[in-house]
């Protein structure tokens, strides 16, 4: 589809990457016409959310006025993307996403390198996303911002149904809570962690 102005100066690309053979994944960049080269916010979604749900008027204003350009990744099922949900592929599929970074830049019309920097963002589930991409590429990005984050979701299906997947967290909390610390210990850019307690 053609970009949408949603929100005063932002406009609403849709677009889909190539994860896998075969496999596209969707997503929703809002470019800030107010500033070609302001900071690149990469965020991905918690789950009961879509890229597309990003497009809407109130959330588009409150990244207007941040001044950043924001894109939103969706995940297998969601939106437009294709395949099924599974969170034994959500970490991988955004791999390719890094990749294809200055190609993806090119054709919505920024500059690569790009000049403003770039900010992965991770909402609940999404923030697992971030914390893998910031291991696999930790120079690409300047900040990450995790947002309600988890540290243990991915996991969560092998653990059984509410009570017993509870009792399994919060005896491996701290194990776990370990792990992550030692994935972020290289990165090399500004850490920013909201609302970092969520109940499962």
């Amino acid at each position: 589809p053609e970009p949408a102005i949603v929100a005063g100066s932002m406009e609403a690309h849709d677009g889909s990457y190539a994860a896998s053979s075969g496999l596209r994944i969707g997503y929703v960049l809002l470019k800030n016409q107010q500033d070609a080269n302001a900071p690149v916010i990469i965020h991905f979604h918690g789950t009961g959310e879509t890229a597309a749900d990003y497009r809407s008027p109130a959330l588009a204003e409150k990244y207007r006025d941040l001044k950043v350009h924001l894109l939103v990744i969706d995940y297998r099922g969601y939106g437009w993307s294709g395949g099924e949900p599974s969170l034994a592929t959500f970490l991988k599929d955004a791999e390719p996403l890094a990749e294809k970074l200055p190609e993806l830049f090119v054709q919505h019309g920024l500059a690569w390198p790009y000049p403003g920097g770039l900010i992965l963002s991770g909402r609940s589930l999404g923030a697992q996303v971030a914390v893998h991409l910031t291991a696999v590429f930790p120079t690409l990005f300047r900040a990450l911002i995790l947002d309600s984050a988890v540290s243990a979701s991915a996991t969560g299906d092998r653990l059984g149904k509410a009570p017993a997947r509870s009792a399994a967290l919060q005896r491996w909390r701290k194990e776990l809570e370990q792990a992550n610390l030692e994935i972020l210990a290289p990165l090399d850019a500004d850490l920013w962690c909201l609302s970092s307690l969520d109940k499962i």
